[in-house]
């Protein structure tokens, strides 16, 4: 039963890993603030850096459930639009709902363990977390050096593969103006900064398991 919880509670460490490293760059508005002077947006779209925020904003609001209500500030936007913004919503909240409820998870797990003395098996002395980010962090780097050595046509297999049979998001500028600033790049940067977070959090979850590997033979020998 022990070695059971130990690879379910690996299985839910990965996907909130995964879930929060998705979620940064939707959560962290000042991360695109930040890029509007670097990506050039206001003198490529004739928009001050207010409507350019506003309309980000305004559309962000609704992909993330807080408003019901789609808009893009002063910039077009059509049914069309609109209809790929409704799927790009689903995904963000299936990620919010999978990033809160592991989150959850591992909470009270951890509590318990604390109150109880329970102790997950540990495989080769290592933690279910060990796994978690070695597991991950073996995938995150492959898919990540794909990416990045062809982002072009991994964003066009992302699409594919998250928004089948639909062009929608092959938008016109002349009618969907939001992609005047959503520039290729700022996808991009958003690749990265998931990247890092990813892997970031799996190399803690590792060295802290190492660590607690580390400090039970330490005292082992002086037992």
């Amino acid at each position: 039963m022990k070695k059971f919880v130990s690879i379910i509670i690996s299985v839910i460490a990965a996907a909130f890993i995964l879930s929060f490293g998705i979620a940064a760059p939707i959560l962290i508005r000042p991360f695109y603030y930040a890029q509007i002077d670097s990506l050039e947006l206001v003198q490529s779209t004739g928009c001050n850096r207010q409507q350019i925020i506003d309309a980000y904003d305004e559309m962000l609001d609704y992909c993330t459930g807080i408003s019901d209500d789609f808009g893009t500030g002063v910039l077009k936007w059509s049914e069309s639009g609109k209809s790929h913004f409704d799927d790009v919503r689903s995904l963000f909240l299936l990620d919010l709902r999978v990033l809160m409820i592991t989150a959850v998870i591992l909470i009270i797990f951890t509590v318990i363990c604390a109150k109880t003395g329970y102790s997950p098996y540990n495989f080769f002395g290592h933690t279910p977390y060990f796994y978690s980010g070695v597991c991950l962090i073996s995938l995150i780097t492959v898919t990540g050096l794909i990416v990045i050595s062809d982002f072009e046509n991994a964003f066009k297999v992302f699409h594919m593969l998250f928004f089948p049979g639909k062009d929608n998001w092959i938008f016109d500028e002349r009618t969907d103006q939001i992609i005047l600033i959503l520039p290729e790049q700022f996808f991009y940067n958003c690749a990265l900064m998931i990247l890092a977070v990813i892997i970031f959090m799996c190399a803690a979850f590792i060295v802290t398991s190492m660590i607690k590997k580390k400090c039970a033979k330490i005292r082992l020998r002086r037992d």
